[in-house]
């Protein structure tokens, strides 16, 4: 059994990884509750399109040729949005939300690059709130390079009778406003709800943002709803009998990067994320490395903690998140997973050249 110190610091890990799990499920609510709203007839009557999986140009020359903010949204009359979605605040974000204001276009799917016509509406999003401090920065950074419309707005989960996801404009004295619409209008004003029971149905098309999904999201998504895509029907059928694989699953290096997409998703998992969730498992023990590259899992609907797993009280998302994270947890403290150094190959002396004598390839 470990320590009182030992268990103390993975109950700490745990915790903190649990609270960015749950932020980062909610924005993934708080982006199907924007699509509910985007669905109501008062903005279907000015709606031309939007897109949760948008790239955007990069003003400039850069190696990077596009940008990926979590929304477009375009309206009649050449009113564009630009939605991000952040949990808390980074001081990348001021540079960040100025390259979207710079944007001179968007980018279809077959890459053709389609002018905005007026300078994009950026609706930045908070879950968590922001400093005062910050935000004074924020907005004045951002007047002094663009004339763009820059909104700031605060999202959360309210639970009472009724979960409500609630959006509300940011009381800031430079904030901005809103191309006139029925879109813009509100996150013009104070605020407005969208009842939980109207964007459940639209949430299992978001597994990630337009962005970098957090390893942990990854690893729980990956295992609970990606991997028995991988198996084939005979495999599928002993999962469902017995709740486990009489073999391990395995992905050789160059199948990592075929990702399948679960049907009814839309914004899906790519090879990096796949990465990443596979070595959040590795990290919990319930997946291993093998020396070519690739991953083995002993897949089962089961999992158990560890013995010296403590015990973690508070909120609790649901079974397989509380138990991958804190199996990650419980063996990130005590067996940590250490790297083998790759060492340089010895090559052993060459002959000193014969200076001597020219050589038939010697071309001076």
């Amino acid at each position: 059994m470990s320590n009182p110190g030992s268990q103390d610091r993975i109950r700490e890990l745990a915790i903190r990884q649990f609270q960015e799990y749950a932020a980062y499920d909610r924005t993934l609510d708080a982006l199907a509750a924007i699509r509910v709203v985007l669905n109501t007839p008062e903005i279907q009557g000015e709606l031309l399109s939007y897109d949760f999986h948008p790239r955007i140009q990069r003003a400039g020359d850069f190696p990077t040729p596009h940008l990926t903010p979590d929304g477009l949204i375009l309206l009649k009359g050449q009113r564009n949005f630009l939605l991000e979605m952040k949990t808390s605040w980074n001081d990348s974000d001021i540079s960040q939300a100025c390259k979207y204001a710079h944007s001179p276009a968007w980018i279809k799917a077959d890459g053709t690059p389609v002018p905005f016509g007026t300078q994009p509406c950026l609706l930045l999003g908070y879950q968590k709130q922001v400093g005062q401090g910050n935000l004074d920065r924020l907005f004045k950074d951002f007047k002094a390079q663009t004339s763009a419309a820059l909104v700031v707005f605060h999202y959360a989960l309210e639970t009472g009778t009724e979960h409500l996801m609630y959006f509300s404009r940011l009381a800031h004295p430079e904030n901005g406003r809103c191309p006139e619409s029925e879109f813009g209008k509100l996150f013009n004003y104070a605020g407005f709800p969208v009842r939980a029971s109207d964007f459940k149905y639209l949430r299992s098309k978001f597994d990630k943002a337009n962005d970098e999904v957090i390893d942990s999201y990854a690893a729980v998504i990956w295992w609970s709803k990606y991997a028995v895509h991988y198996l084939t029907e005979t495999q599928k059928t002993e999962m469902a009998e017995k709740g486990s694989l009489s073999e391990p699953l395995k992905i050789a290096p160059d199948r990592i990067c075929d990702v399948p997409r679960p049907e009814g998703t839309e914004i899906g998992l790519d090879s990096d994320d796949v990465r990443r969730a596979l070595e959040f498992l590795r990290q919990a023990r319930l997946v291993t490395k093998t020396r070519k590259g690739g991953y083995e899992i002993p897949l089962k609907t089961s999992i158990r903690l560890p013995l010296d797993a403590p015990e973690v009280t508070g909120k609790h998302l649901n079974e397989i998140t509380d138990k991958v994270i804190l199996r990650w947890a419980t063996y990130k403290v005590l067996k940590p997973i250490k790297e083998k150094k790759q060492t340089p190959r010895k090559h052993k002396a060459r002959s000193r050249r014969d200076t001597r004598t020219l050589s038939l390839f010697d071309k001076s």
